[in-house]
């Protein structure tokens, strides 16, 4: 028999920026009734997915069903960040100094206008285009671009990847307090896309407490455009939807920003201490780790999200830090509808069967962890990260050196 739990726990403050967090972080789960587990496995969701979504639901039931582990799903830090799972589409100061660009260069009237919204600006925009291109006044064809903002659910921001990963080693180490008798079980992070990336950085902030990281089509390094992609490139959009005659090129809310003399400026440190493949971290996440994480990847040869060489680079240098690593390079001849369905980014892979080719001998692969002292520390250009466990926290700073 499988049991089914939404607990609700407290986790990190954004250490890094000193901000206060109001919500708790929930997560769901699904073990043996028996409470004897040969793994705890996480199913790591990206962007835009939904935990509470009845097939994470069927999935987590038959992991943890047909594997005897606790199958495990986190709603993290700025989970609910696209409109499909609860956030919103904002202007924020930037959007309206571009709006008012777009209102002057197209000459529209707003005096008849009698309530300024979000709704009502977007909606008068598409009527005053939509007249134009019936009176040949502009071209047919035309979309005009306009930024706005994803305010993910419970007004939270994009911090990205650190405080997610702090979310699921929070999760764990709570699961553990729990479940004694999983102490000695093995911990394994499955992850797609930017769930993938996030289980790459709790193997690389906890590599004590990860076993087994299996990943579909993460990036390793951070990509810039969804942390600071407004200020860089904002006709990159993270984000885009098309309503009616505009082209909506929406970021999600970040406090991060480019601004060299701001507290809150995304510098090296910043970047570095996400880069799960910074070759100087690596060496000492495999001396924390005795080299014993074992990787596994499947990467499409034609993935133009998150392009492969950077990733058979990244393997590279895991094998050659003495990991046990394996990347399957998924070509035409790999795409056979039912585990792999497509080349394009995800390859619109089955987790399910995922989990069949991988999960069979995790057991295999458990540290003994009951004993292990959690104290890592990861050192950055002017900066030191720290993670270390105490009272089954995981507590995180970040100090000058």
């Amino acid at each position: 028999m499988i049991v089914t739990e939404t607990k609700h726990i407290a986790s990190c403050q954004d250490f890094e920026l000193n901000v206060a967090r109001p919500t708790t972080l929930r997560y769901d789960l699904a073990y043996p009734s028996d409470g004897a587990a040969d793994a705890v496995v996480f199913i790591v969701a990206g962007f835009g997915e939904d935990t509470n979504s009845e097939y994470l639901r069927k999935l987590r039931h038959y992991t943890a069903e047909t594997f005897n582990v606790v199958a495990v799903s986190v709603c993290y830090h700025c989970f609910y960040s696209r409109p499909n799972n609860g956030a919103s589409l904002e202007f924020d100061d930037l959007d309206i100094a571009i709006l008012q660009d777009v209102i002057a260069r197209y000459d529209v009237d707003f005096s008849e206008v009698t309530e300024i919204t979000k709704e009502r600006v977007l909606e008068h925009l598409n009527s005053v285009f939509d007249d134009r291109k019936r009176h040949n006044q502009m071209d047919e064809a035309a979309q005009v671009m306009l930024p706005m903002t994803l305010v993910p659910k419970n007004g939270e921001y994009q911090n990205f990847g650190v405080m997610q990963a702090v979310d699921h080693i929070n999760v764990l180490l709570d699961i553990r307090r729990r479940f004694p008798a999983l102490l000695e079980a093995a911990t394994v992070f499955v992850g797609s896309s930017h769930g993938g990336y996030i289980a790459y950085l709790c193997a690389k902030i906890a590599p004590q407490l990860v076993d087994v990281v299996i990943d579909n089509s993460s990036y390793v390094t951070p990509p810039l455009q969804y942390i600071v992609g407004k200020e860089t490139n904002i006709n990159a959009p993270e984000y885009l939807v098309y309503h009616g005659h505009l082209r909506l090129h929406c970021f999600v809310q970040t406090l991060w920003t480019t601004n060299s003399q701001s507290p809150h400026c995304f510098t090296t440190d910043r970047y570095r201490i996400r880069d799960v493949s910074d070759t100087e971290h690596l060496s000492r996440h495999h001396n924390a780790s005795n080299g014993a994480i074992r990787y596994v990847s499947y990467h499409s040869q034609e993935d133009k999200l998150a392009p492969i060489q950077e990733k058979e680079a990244f393997y590279r240098a895991l094998q050659a830090s003495g990991f046990d690593a394996t990347l399957h390079q998924v070509d035409r001849t790999m795409v056979d509808g039912r585990f792999i369905k497509t080349l394009e980014h995800g390859m619109n892979m089955s987790l399910k069967e995922l989990m069949n080719r991988e999960l069979p001998f995790i057991a295999d692969f458990a540290k003994h962890k009951s004993d292990v002292t959690v104290d890592f520390t990861c050192k950055c250009d002017t900066l030191t990260y720290r993670f270390q466990v105490e009272q089954n926290r995981l507590v995180c700073s970040c100090s000058q050196h």
